[in-house]
């Protein structure tokens, strides 16, 4: 028997050499193959590949190092249990048994810090201990027997030999290591030993488990696979930094080092550790055998390569071989996981077209972070339908059942917030055991939002909690307004102080049935309360929470995936608890949590899609295009945080020691070595509010800087907020777009949608992709830079010089399509034109149809809930024989705060309501009259509507207007009040006014504007209706706030340099509610300068100086 070590650059060419030596020497059909892999994924590439050169792989096992060491030593000694019992997971509850009780010289730290007696901590630390004696097993196995000898008297040895206490055979990796050594030269030599055992692509391995090999290696023929990224002698090189660290400051040739190649030296050292412990241990019997592959010297990818193979450094490498910037390496710098999506799919749906022997099968992505890219990818290639993709996922806690079971244990200890109760319903499983369909989760959250429901089940849950013992805002009283809204009706009636809440006024039919069906789920997820402050067996929890399990989630054949899922999530924790210490509920709480969104280790699906995994060490495989998705600064590498007991923290490092930020290192040189075209990565560089930059993960900055030293030109792609942005579709640019949607938005916000059809355009940019047929017609330079024929640039409408006309380049009035404009959707245009343009043109809607619950009573009132507290208080107000009452219901109604400050808040609004009607007294003619109907020829247009509050004084000889609210005058409310009046003038012909009268924070605030002659309303009305129907098809450069305050500075001064800054001040401001603080307007117009300065100063001054002037 012998052990032999193959090394060489790439996994496809180790794959071909094991594929010859099961070829020369096959064995038995009925003898598993057994291959060890650092990850499953790359064992599934491992069994395509060896399928791919031996035409069929049959019986193969694929097994993790730790899973073949154990199961070796467990065949050979027979005395072994299948699963070692000193596995973390395992080892942390006999350590929460025995440490509370730990007494003794150095034991004062944990009693001190278990003192208070929380058992979460105590599992914390137990948690801690576990992993840390994980390690000392695994990296000082020495340090471990001279515990079980009693020879050290620190702490963790202590509680070590009690762990050990009544174990009689070898439980842990150290006992079964001496064991096998012990008794190797006894063992049956037939039946119990493999033939051959083949460890590939295994970066690191202990030197304890080296050992093992070398022992095995003597009953079987152990076959090393490693990948060797350089054919130098690399053992001792150093990154700069560290070399200059630890250079002697007399003679630095003491302590020389070599950096030799940049990254190799930054990222490589795990496997210049493992090639030192394999150099130490002697494990060949004889000379290594190696091969390494030359990369394509036509690629910066290759040629990065080939400088890691080399051991050259960047400067080296420029001076001789000297080359320009490629598409092989690409640097994406983004706002977003979105975003990078988004970037992703076209740049793939690029190479694929540029290259047609490019498939999705030959694409991996990997992420540090799958948990928040998987639905990014997930979202934006689904929603394209074009490139198949398969996600590994792995967390269990990435199905909504086990997250709506995680979400119902954190109720028990919690302050039972609205959002918490309501988010179980998410999972479909939970939804379906109430009948509750997804479509009625928004009625149900407006339930709970206009019920006034906050926090807290009770009084008596807030006294036990430590707080005031109110009902207010709870749950119990929520749900009593809702039972109460189906037994009573009126809008003001009142039970028991209990102010009913009927369905019906939230905008829906009553759906009693619903409501009833969502008491049971409330009072369900209430009765969880008893569990707080159990604590109980292991066993016994595993009863109870199937009993939740039977409760809360559906079984039937839709859910029954989803369900069993948390039902085994439930066993495996039980199943590792092996005392019969109490385990209290949050404890058990927390575990639960841990092994939900712990990692697992499941295989991707390969050879029919883009494959996406998480990146770590073996997870990448050879590709034609690697892409490495969310390099985000202090994400990757990781960050561990050291514990001041972990003993291997403490000792001084040693060659082989696990360390997370070399692992993360060197996983990212595997991804960057398994490239064969293309190397994509891409990092959220900038800031999604604010678009200042953010820096990406130290090895992108590494790489970066390496590419810098190395070739002429750069490899950064700076990519905008926005998909639809004009800057995919500009000459010149290096970004396109392959989605048709988003260029029809940048082709219409641009405004010149109807300058090329739809159809054209979705030729020239979409590539309908087949994966068994070469795709065709991907945009090259000339079509990507097409904005001249495409009409993406608008051209100016007008200079300011050019009169008050209609702006140049606007619709004609013959393609008015002669319908009818409704006053009232005149006026709402004007509101936020940027919105109605991208909602009723694009259909693009921003709001969001879900109220995000709060879980906080008010303690004051924000500016939207006073306004709607004097609403409120006005509406009720003029009914004289319920005054008294309007107080007593607004807080029944949960509109107060609590106690005190809400007697002040109500007294402030009812002085401020009684101000308001004293104001409107004098307009108690035109409050009480009936709406005046509208219909006015105007040009081509024809307004139709209603004018309300319309009186004649005078002896009739003038009317008068009334527009009033609730709030601060806005210039929205100036543009309704002086349309409606130019439209009562212009068909009625008479004198009018209009009066705005407003109740503003500081009291009430009142404007009145004179209306013009009916023929100069009609030409001031028809600009306006001109203006509408620009903006109708494209976006209009008017904006309220910014456009009103330019033409207020521009009627002061005449200065238009002073106006613009004006207006541009109000568009940026913190309270620019209809400038960039608008969702829709930043949408729009993404960061970029929103108009040109002449048509817009053209348009204020064209509707609005006329307003201005009526105004007094």
């Amino acid at each position: 028997m012998a052990i032999e070590i193959q090394a060489g650059n790439r996994l496809e060419t180790l794959a071909e050499r094991l594929a010859d030596e099961i070829r020369r020497n096959p064995l038995d059909p009925f003898e598993p193959e057994r291959i060890v892999v650092p990850h499953p994924t790359l064992g599934r590439w491992l069994v395509l590949a060896l399928a791919k050169e031996l035409g069929i792989a049959a019986n193969i096992s694929i097994e993790l190092p730790a899973q073949f060491a154990w199961s070796i030593m467990h065949d050979a000694l027979g005395t072994l249990s299948k699963d070692t019992p000193f596995a973390p997971d395992r080892l942390r509850w006999r350590i929460y048994d025995q440490v509370a009780s730990l007494d003794g010289p150095g034991t004062a730290p944990v009693r001190n810090y278990l003192s208070d007696g929380d058992p979460r901590k105590r599992f914390e630390l137990a948690d801690r201990l576990a992993r840390v004696y994980d390690r000392c097993l695994l990296y000082r196995p020495e340090w471990i027997r001279e515990w079980e000898r009693g020879t050290t008297p620190h702490w963790q040895a202590q509680l070590w030999r009690r762990l050990m206490e009544g174990t009689t055979e070898p439980s842990h990796w150290v006992a079964a290591i001496d064991a096998f050594r012990a008794a190797s030269g006894s063992f049956d030599e037939v039946g119990i030993w493999p033939r051959r055992a083949s460890i590939f692509g295994v970066a690191a391995l202990s030197p304890s488990y080296l050992d093992l090999l070398r022992q095995a290696g003597e009953h079987v023929d152990v076959h090393l696979y490693l990948l060797s990224p350089c054919r130098e002698y690399w053992s001792d090189i150093a990154p700069g930094r560290v070399i200059q660290r630890r250079a002697d400051p007399v003679d630095p040739a003491l302590q020389y080092r070599t950096e030799g190649n940049e990254l190799l030296s930054a990222w490589g050292k795990l496997g210049r550790d493992m090639q030192a412990l394999l150099a130490d241990a002697e494990l060949a019997t004889g000379t290594p055998e190696e091969r390494y592959d030359e990369p394509d010297p036509g690629t910066a990818l290759g040629a990065v390569q080939r400088d890691i193979l080399d051991l050259r450094l960047a400067t080296e490498a420029r001076t001789e071989r000297g080359m320009p910037t490629d598409d092989s390496i690409q640097i994406h710098v983004c706002h977003s996981a979105m975003r990078e999506a988004e970037v992703l799919h076209d740049r793939l749906l690029g190479l694929f077209d540029a290259r047609p022997d490019i498939q999705p099968a030959d694409v991996l992505v990997l992420t540090p972070n799958i948990v928040d890219y998987a639905p990014a990818i997930e979202a934006v290639f689904a929603a394209a339908d074009v490139i198949p993709f398969n996600i590994a996922r792995p967390r269990a806690s990435a199905t909504r059942a086990v997250q709506a079971f995680l979400d119902l244990l954190a109720l028990p200890d919690s302050r039972y917030g609205a959002e918490a109760v309501v988010a179980p319903l998410e999972s479909r499983a939970v939804r379906e055991k109430f009948r509750i369909a997804e479509r009625q989760l928004s009625t149900l959250r407006e339930w709970v939002h206009e019920a006034g429901i906050r926090w807290g089940i009770d009084a008596d849950h807030r006294a036990a909690e430590g707080l005031p013992g109110f009902a207010g805002h709870a749950w119990r009283q929520g749900i009593d307004r809702l039972l109460l809204g189906y037994a009573m009706d009126g809008e003001t009636a009142m039970f028991d102080d209990v102010a009913p809440y009927s369905t019906d006024s939230a905008g829906f039919s009553g759906d009693y049935e619903l409501l009833g069906r969502f008491v049971d789920y409330c009072e369900s997820a209430i009765e969880l309360r008893k569990l707080k402050d159990d604590a109980r067996s292991a066993a016994d929890w595993a009863e109870s929470l199937h009993a939740v399990v039977e409760r809360f989630f559906a079984t039937n054949w839709e859910n029954a995936g989803e369900t069993a899922t948390v039902t085994r999530l439930i066993e495996d924790v039980a199943a590792e608890c092996e005392v019969d210490t109490p385990v209290p509920f949050g404890v058990l709480r927390d575990v639960l949590g841990r092994a939900a969104t712990g990692l697992s280790r499941p295989a991707a699906r390969l050879a029919d899609g883009v494959t996406v995994v998480s990146l770590g060490i073996g997870q990448a495989f050879p590709a034609k295009v690697v892409c490495a998705l969310g390099m985000n600064d202090r994400l990757f590498p990781r960050r561990p945080s050291p514990s001041s007991f972990d003993l291997v923290d403490v000792d001084d490092e040693r060659t082989g020691d696990r360390n997370s930020r070399d692992e993360d290192r060197f996983a990212f040189l595997e991804a960057l070595l398994a490239a064969r075209r293309c190397f994509l990565v891409s990092y959220t560089g900038r800031n999604v509010r604010d678009d200042k930059p953010m820096p990406p993960s130290v090895v992108v900055d590494e790489l970066r800087d390496y590419l810098q030293r190395r070739f002429d030109g750069g490899f950064d792609t700076a990519h905008p907020l926005q998909p639809f942005s004009r800057r995919y579709y500009e000459a010149g640019s290096n970004l396109w777009s392959y989605s048709a949607s988003m260029l029809d938005a940048a082709r219409t916000l641009a405004g010149h949608a109807d300058k090329e059809t739809d159809t054209r355009a979705r030729e020239r940019f979409t590539v309908p992709f087949d994966p068994t047929v070469a795709p065709q017609g991907r945009p090259d330079a000339s079509l990507r830079c097409a904005s001249g024929r495409l009409g993406l640039v608008p051209s100016r409408l007008t200079s300011r010089d050019a009169g008050r006309g209609r702006p140049q380049g606007s619709p004609q009035r013959d393609s008015f399509d002669g319908g009818e404009v409704d006053l009232r959707r005149l006026i709402a245009f004007f509101g936020n034109p940027t919105r109605a343009f991208l909602r009723d043109r694009l259909g693009v809607r921003l709001e969001v149809d879900e109220i995000a619950l709060a879980e906080d009573e008010p303690f004051e009132l924000d500016g939207l809930a006073r306004w709607a507290l004097k609403t409120e208080v006005y509406e009720h107000g003029g009914d004289g024989d319920f005054v008294e009452g309007i107080k007593r219901l607004v807080v029944a109604r949960g509109r107060l705060p609590t106690g005190g400050p809400g007697e002040v808040v109500y007294e402030d609004v009812d002085a401020d309501v009684r101000s308001f009607r004293q104001a409107l007294e004098r307009y108690g003619q035109a409050l009480k009259a009936d709406p005046k109907d509208l219909e006015l020829d105007i040009g081509g247009y024809r307004l139709v509507g209603e004018v309300e509050n319309v009186a004649a004084v005078d002896d009739g000889k003038r009317h008068e207007l009334l527009r009033w609210r609730i709030g601060t005058i806005r210039p929205q409310d100036r543009f309704g009040a002086w349309l409606e009046l130019l439209a009562w003038v212009a068909q009625e012909e008479v004198e009018a006014e209009a009066h705005l009268v407003c109740l503003a924070p500081g009291g009430v605030d009142r404007t009145v504007f004179e209306a013009p002659a009916p023929g100069e309303a009609h030409e001031h009305l028809e600009r306006w209706l001109d203006a509408w129907w620009r903006g109708t098809g494209a976006l209009l450069p008017f904006a309220p706030g910014a456009s009103m305050e330019y033409a207020k500075g521009f009627a002061k001064s005449r200065d238009h340099d002073s106006a613009w800054n004006a207006a541009c001040g109000q568009w940026h401001g913190e309270r620019a509610f209809d400038g960039l603080q608008n969702p829709y307007v930043a949408l729009a117009y993404d960061g970029e300068n929103p108009f040109d300065e002449d048509r817009f100063a053209e348009l204020a001054e064209t509707l609005l100086l006329p307003l201005l002037e009526a105004e007094r």
